[in-house]
C-alpha cells in the first residue's frame, strides 16, 4: 500500500482499500464482547464498538484530513447563521 492519503489514490486503490470495512462487523462485535468480558471503567455500548471498528478501519485505509480540507469544511459553516444565538437587540 502507498503512502498516499485514501482521498488522492485512484479507483483500484480505493477498491482496494475498502477491504477493510469488510472485517468492521466482526470487529465491532468482537470489541463489544471483549469489553463485556473483561469490563473497564469504560463500558461500552455495541453501537460505540462499531464506531470504534468503523474508525480503526479508516486508519488503516489511510484516510486522512489534511489542514486545508478542514479549513474548507469551516468555511461551508461559516457562512450560516445561527438562530439559537442571543441577540444585541435593545
Amino acid at each position: 500500500m502507498s503512502d498516499k492519503r485514501y482521498q488522492d489514490c485512484g479507483l483500484l486503490e480505493k477498491l482496494w482499500r475498502r477491504r477493510y470495512y469488510l472485517v468492521i462487523p466482526f470487529q465491532g462485535i468482537s470489541i463489544w464482547f471483549m469489553n463485556k468480558i473483561n469490563p473497564n471503567e469504560f463500558p461500552m455500548t455495541l453501537k460505540e464498538s462499531f464506531f470504534l471498528a468503523t474508525g480503526i478501519a479508516d486508519v488503516n485505509m489511510n484516510w486522512l484530513y489534511s489542514w486545508e480540507d478542514v479549513k474548507k469544511r469551516l468555511d461551508l459553516d461559516r457562512g450560516k447563521t445561527n438562530n439559537n444565538s442571543p441577540s444585541n437587540d435593545n
